[in-house]
């Protein structure tokens, strides 16, 4: 049985009806049109799906560019393609960081150190800290000064029952009833008697002025120097006190030397200490 298609140019086949289930071949471009119950249908036309087919006739190429890259790979259709990508690197961004910069798209781009700034408030009461208002402060803490104690103005009397001062003026405005104060320039002692500094004892001090007492264990050693009756506690010279020296007691007078000359007959020594004769023998002198 022959099948008959309606036929004819391009142009007038375009403008045919078709029964369903109806063909029509176009001569002169080869295009293939059927009848359905919704129209006609374009059965081949250019550009369509083929069902199967073992590469592309044209083949094209796959790459990938921007903060990602991969090198360009052909492809056919006849295999699979594999893009191996690279992420460049940023300038000056290797190292170690505490605290990172990063764009907009999740890049690192910067990073330094975490500085105290950098960090949120925090309260004495979040980390069980002391405030530092407390500090040296009524219902506070204690300080420490230079050397690592507490001041003695931050000690109860108790504890600390004696403190000197430089003169009477530095002393506090007000005192405690249990301490004792010195003035360090007079020697004198203090207590505090509600409304001022009141001399403890009287007013005798240790010292070396006109004010003062003799220092006790300066009078003692001259007291006891003062007991010494025998030998020579001074360390006395003969020429400290204008007298001729031991070694000249010893020594005898001669023509070449000076020495010690004790009087004898006929001769003596008088009150002005000049050597006086009395007789002369008419011997050698």
């Amino acid at each position: 049985m022959d099948i008959q298609f309606k036929r004819g140019q391009q142009e007038g086949v375009e403008r045919l009806v078709l029964k369903e289930g109806e063909p029509a071949v176009a001569l002169d471009t080869g295009n293939l049109y059927i009848g359905t119950s919704s129209g006609v249908v374009h059965v081949n036309p250019p550009g369509g799906t083929a069902d199967t087919a073992n590469k592309l006739k044209n083949p094209q190429k796959f790459s990938i560019t921007g903060d990602v890259t991969a090198p360009e790979v052909p492809f056919d259709g006849s295999a699979a393609v594999v893009l191996n990508t690279t992420l460049p690197n940023l300038p000056g961004v290797g190292g170690e960081y505490t605290k990172v910069q990063v764009n907009n798209k999740g890049q690192v781009t910067g990073g330094g150190k975490l500085g105290f700034s950098d960090l949120p408030p925090i309260t004495a009461d979040q980390v069980g800290a002391i405030p530092m208002t407390q500090k040296g402060t009524a219902d506070g803490v204690a300080s420490l000064d230079s050397s690592g104690k507490v001041p003695a103005s931050q000690l109860p009397g108790f504890v600390d029952d004696v403190q000197e001062y430089d003169n009477r003026a530095a002393f506090p405005p007000t005192g405690e009833g249990s301490i004792i104060y010195i003035a360090k320039d007079k020697n004198k002692t203090y207590r505090w008697g509600g409304s001022d500094y009141v001399p403890v004892g009287s007013d005798l001090a240790l010292g070396e002025t006109s004010s003062t007492a003799y220092p006790g264990d300066k009078g003692k050693a001259a007291y006891d120097h003062s007991q010494v009756k025998t030998g020579n506690p001074h360390g006395t010279t003969a020429t400290d006190v204008g007298a001729a020296p031991a070694a000249h007691m010893e020594m005898k007078a001669s023509g070449t030397q000076l020495g010690h000359i004790k009087p004898g007959t006929g001769m003596n020594v008088d009150e002005n200490g000049a050597l006086q004769i009395t007789a002369i023998d008419g011997g050698t002198f």
